[in-house]
């Protein structure tokens, strides 16, 4: 199987040397990763919500995505008959229309689907959530918490032990979130079915930074795994095979210090959650994340 992955991920706030860093790519092949290597600097104007990206949104849909390829991996796509994963990622934003992408993309709906799936206990409880803020004296929620938006990516504020919340700063934030879509120039159009809200939830770990993992499952078997370390602080990330072995790949953060132990009940929830949720023309592929704490325990 050929794998291909670009970089989407942001921050509210990225500085000038992570978004150097954000530039980078990485390719799960043979020939693919020296490749995108070679190409990892042509698409650094896209990486703000420039001009450039108000622009391409505005395009036909397959020339939006074919030029936003192109800029990416320095070759056009295939997007009527595709070969590539990168391709039939970009296939799928352009024909499947599954009214339950939605749902799944929510970051509030999704706990319940996943609750009946693998059980409660595995989902991080929801200590508020709503279209606005609430009044200042009511958001008394036991620190250390996140603020986060359930139709975006990116858009988090963590509030540590010791922090004093700057909450005029916050509530430009969550307000700026409300108003806006979700990179319109992806065509990720799924993500226009949520219905907004803002959520709160408690930062499980004991207010340590946890190690967060990305099961990439195809035809309901683990290919990949991607392992973040430091979220909210120092992040770093690295692509881990079936076997839990470090990829010769280079994802678009430092790599972490050490690498875990195999998880093999994540492996298999992965699968329980995934199976009936992203089937597309007799395939299917999910991204299933897991927060493990506290001795390997969600």
């Amino acid at each position: 199987m050929r794998l291909i992955f670009a970089n989407r991920a942001t921050s509210l706030r990225p500085s000038r040397k992570s978004l150097r860093r954000k530039n980078r790519h990485i390719g799960l092949g043979d020939s693919d990763g020296a490749m995108i290597r070679k190409c990892c600097g042509r698409d650094a104007r896209l990486k703000k919500f420039t001009l450039e990206k108000r622009l391409l949104s505005y395009l036909p849909p397959k020339l939006n995505l074919s030029i936003q390829y192109f800029l990416k991996l320095g070759k056009w796509p295939n997007l009527t008959t595709p070969k590539t994963f990168n391709e039939k990622v970009q296939y799928r934003k352009l024909y499947d229309r599954n009214i339950l992408l939605g749902p799944y993309a929510d970051k509030y709906l999704v706990k319940d689907y996943v609750a009946a799936k693998i059980g409660a206990e595995h989902v991080i409880p929801t200590l508020w959530s709503g279209k606005t803020l609430p009044a200042l004296e009511e958001r008394n929620w036991p620190k250390p918490f996140v603020l986060k938006a359930n139709h975006m990516s990116g858009t988090n504020i963590f509030i540590w032990e010791d922090d004093e919340p700057d909450w005029p700063v916050i509530e430009r934030s969550a307000a700026q979130w409300m108003a806006s879509r979700y990179r319109p120039h992806l065509l990720e159009t799924h993500y226009d079915l949520i219905d907004r809200q803002l959520l709160v939830e408690p930062l499980i770990g004991h207010g340590e930074p946890l190690q967060d993992y990305k099961f990439h499952v195809f035809n309901g078997k683990v290919e990949f795994i991607l392992m973040y370390t430091g979220r909210g602080r120092d992040l770093r990330a690295q692509m881990l095979n079936r076997d839990w072995q470090p990829m010769d790949c280079r994802y678009y953060r430092d790599v972490p210090d050490d690498f875990p132990e195999r998880f093999l009940f994540r492996t298999r929830g992965s699968l329980r959650v995934s199976r009936d949720a992203f089937v597309w023309r007799g395939h299917f592929h999910a991204r299933i994340r897991f927060l493990p704490f506290r001795a390997g325990n969600l």
